[in-house]
């Protein structure tokens, strides 16, 4: 009985993943907890308007709505 060559093809490595938020628009946001962007504090619940550069940041657990503007 003859033997087969048994090659695999790599998988294709996954593509970049693309960001949560677009890095260039504005969100409304509220926060789970205190977080802390630069020298501001932004207390829990209360809404904020940021870059979605500095939402990529943030964990998932720490935003508790997000909307663009």
């Amino acid at each position: 009985m003859a033997r087969r060559s048994i090659t695999t093809t790599p998988a294709a490595a996954p593509a970049t993943a693309s960001p949560r938020f677009d890095p260039q628009a504005l969100y409304r946001v509220r926060f789970a907890e205190p977080v802390r962007l630069g020298a501001l504090t932004i207390r829990a619940g209360a809404p904020a308007i940021v870059l979605g550069s500095t939402l990529e940041r943030q964990p998932d657990d720490a935003i508790l709505a997000a909307e663009r503007v």
